[in-house]
């Protein structure tokens, strides 16, 4: 009886800080020196279009960046309330990369207990590229929080529940209105219904959900597809291109560390995790 209690004494505590700890620790890494670094080109526009009136905001975005509109809505709203600055328009960054690593190590709880909800959680709150979205003014960190818990809404889906499968298609709906490329998570999201085979009935609702999340998006995709001109050049997409992306994903900075190393950081990392997996 005893040991038994200390094991459910054990789980609680791990449970309590895979709760707290990677949203705080996600909140302390993008709050400091957040207003260290220069605004860059698409930060000043942010912070432009946050001091436009409503009018205004209306009128640009029925002309120019309709795909970044949801963002630049809150943006506008912050600075009605806050003022526009580098720390206000970077702040709300930091939180929603907060609700990023919260919402991680949810997802970690619901797929191997506590340890793997704290550990996940933490490895993103302390990730250079995660803490240089959350001082960015703009709508990278909303995706990824987004993303993140619309991935733990569709685990709890899964499970055959029609209140999860709502709110899965609400955020499939939020990510796309976030950012429209963030859609393709829905892809890697069928993948993993098909690998888990939940049922007909649960699969017939998941695909409903996904249809009217991506359904919710259809009028800014038609908005943002006449707008295509004003996209510039785009790098193409080789072979090469998922790795590098990889690379870049696991280094601290962008062309700080030797090539060689950054070669060897998806290997290693992949290692790490086939590791954890065996122990």
């Amino acid at each position: 009886m005893p040991v038994a209690l200390d094991a459910s004494t054990g789980r609680a505590r791990w449970m309590r800080a895979s709760a707290w700890a990677p949203p705080v620790a996600g909140l302390v890494t993008g709050l400091w020196g957040i207003t260290g670094p220069s605004t860059w080109t698409d930060e000043i526009v942010t912070m432009d279009v946050a001091r436009r009136s409503w009018p205004q905001l209306v009128e640009m975005l029925g002309h120019v960046d309709a795909v970044h509109g949801l963002h630049y809505v809150l943006m506008y709203l912050v600075g009605q309330v806050a003022g526009v600055s580098e720390f206000t328009m970077r702040l709300p960054s930091a939180l929603a990369m907060a609700v990023a690593a919260a919402g991680l190590s949810w997802l970690g709880r619901q797929l191997g207990g506590p340890r793997l909800g704290l550990y996940a959680g933490l490895i993103l709150a302390v990730m250079p590229t995660a803490s240089r979205y959350a001082q960015e003014a703009r709508s990278f960190a909303f995706v990824m929080a987004v993303a993140v818990l619309a991935t733990g809404t569709l685990v709890k889906a899964l499970s055959g529940s029609r209140r999860w499968a709502t709110g899965y298609a609400v955020l499939i709906a939020l990510l796309g209105w976030f950012n429209v490329i963030g859609l393709l998570l829905v892809a890697a999201h069928l993948v993993t219904v098909a690998l888990r085979r939940p049922g007909r009935r649960v699969v017939i609702r998941l695909l409903l959900a996904q249809t009217a999340g991506i359904a919710a998006v259809v009028p800014l995709l038609v908005i943002g597809f006449a707008q295509r001109s004003a996209v510039g050049e785009i790098q193409p997409i080789t072979g090469s291109t998922p790795y590098n992306f990889l690379s870049w994903l696991l280094s601290p900075g962008q062309g700080i560390l030797p090539d060689i190393v950054q070669y060897l950081l998806p290997p290693t990392a992949l290692i790490a995790v086939v590791a954890g997996r065996g122990a």
